[in-house]
């Protein structure tokens, strides 16, 4: 009776421990069931920012380093949550304003990926006078202007303290009174037609009518990038260089440059305005020098600007215009000669074979303003010669314009300097 008491007993114990077993594991496979999915959290932002000079577009992904391309995976059978988030600062106000967008998406079989990738933001794209993409830094610090209009384009942008290599020897004193951060950026004279000067300036561009083959290899070889312009020649020459200078030099540059040609088209609109049904007048610039005249054609701005003028060059169909004679200028019988300096005046007037001009025998030989630059040389500041001969060639007309003013308006403007009367006075005088 007792043995078979103690086979019973192991018979329960049997059947005990497996029902204990078998209740185990629906408790393990119930867990298993309720556990969440693993959730991936990935956030991307995007900041975009306009330095003083430059302009710099980084996007960043807060899991990677600032450069560089990222892959994330997330596993199979994963929940992952993506949230974005875009932030947008406005430099004149300072106010900054954030979207954030939230999505999430659930995969039970297939495994996605999401891919972010940043960019380095050290380098951007200009382009040339050919159509040609030239990589720069991405923020402009040090330039090499390589001719005289191409420095003041850059002063006038407000740049005039990147400038670290210049043909010094063209920019005037008045130049550097005006733009006094030049003469502190350049305080070595360093020549942007020298390339032993541009290398130790440590310029980052050189831009201009770079035609120097052999120089433009050279610059590349050293990391300069090189921007070829054209030369000034015409009117929208001229607001094609400031363009993309200001397109160089980055920051607020542009905007200004914007706007210069704007006050180029609306003198050209007021001059037609007031002027524009008149006849033409006579005009022809000649300049002596030791002796030699020499004169402008159709192909320079300055013959574009005399008919804004309100006059005709009456030289525009020579095709030789250094070394002319007095004869020639004879048979052109201008009634009006703008001239380089009063040198040039006193040598023009005193020469006998032109006594019977009547440009000459009228006294209507005018020495052409001279600012930071002299005004038909195109550099920016030739933008004021149609406004000038028009006061020249048909100032009865032109009541209402104020010459002094105008200069002083422009200076402020364009320049940020205050111009005194007595300055003003020596502009206009060509001295």
């Amino acid at each position: 009776m007792i043995k078979r008491s103690k086979q019973g007993l192991y018979i329960i114990g049997a059947i005990f421990l497996s029902l204990c077993l078998f209740l185990s594991g629906c408790r393990i496979e119930a867990k298993n069931a309720t556990t969440p999915l693993l959730t991936s959290t990935t956030k991307t932002s995007t900041t975009t920012t306009k330095p003083v000079t430059g302009t710099t577009t980084t996007t960043t992904k807060t899991t990677t380093a600032t450069t560089g391309t990222s892959t994330t995976t997330p596993t199979s059978g994963t929940t992952t949550t993506t949230t974005t988030k875009l932030t947008t600062t406005t430099p004149a106000t300072g106010i900054t304003t954030s979207t954030t967008t939230t999505a999430t998406t659930a995969t039970t079989t297939t495994p996605t990926t999401a891919t972010t990738t940043t960019t380095s933001g050290t380098t951007r794209t200009v382009i040339d006078k050919d159509g040609n993409n030239v990589v720069i830094p991405a923020v402009i610090t040090k330039v090499a202007p390589f001719t005289g209009d191409a420095a003041l384009m850059t002063a006038l942008l407000g740049d005039s303290g990147e400038i670290v290599a210049a043909p010094d020897a063209s920019l005037s004193d008045y130049f550097k009174q005006v733009f006094p951060a030049y003469a502190t950026a350049n305080s070595k004279k360093l020549l942007s037609t020298k390339p032993d000067d541009v290398i130790t300036s440590g310029a980052q561009v050189i831009y201009g009518p770079i035609t120097d083959a052999a120089q433009i290899a050279q610059y590349k070889a050293l990391g300069i990038a090189v921007v070829s312009l054209n030369n000034f020649a015409t009117v929208a020459q001229l607001k094609d260089n400031l363009t993309k200078i200001a397109a160089i030099l980055g920051g607020d540059a542009p905007t200004k440059a914007t706007a210069f040609g704007a006050w180029i088209d609306t003198q050209a609109a007021y001059c037609n305005t007031k002027i524009g049904g008149l006849g033409k007048v006579k005009v022809m610039l000649l300049n002596s020098t030791a002796g030699v005249l020499s004169t402008v054609n159709s192909s320079d701005i300055l013959s574009a600007y005399m008919t804004t003028g309100g006059g005709t060059n009456v030289a525009a169909d020579l095709t030789t215009v250094t070394n002319i004679t007095a004869a020639q200028v004879v048979q052109l019988n201008p009634d009006v000669i703008i001239t380089m300096n009063a040198a040039s005046k006193t040598a023009i007037m005193a020469l006998a074979g032109l006594q019977n001009v009547p440009a000459v025998y009228n006294s209507k030989v005018y020495v052409i303003p001279t600012g930071t630059f002299l005004w038909s040389i195109p550099t920016a500041e030739d933008a004021l010669m149609p406004l000038w001969l028009a006061k020249t060639l048909h100032g009865e007309y032109l009541g209402d314009l104020d010459m002094n003013k105008t200069v002083k308006d422009f200076y402020s403007k364009f320049y940020g300097y205050t111009a005194t009367d007595a300055e003003v006075t020596a502009i206009l005088a060509g001295k």
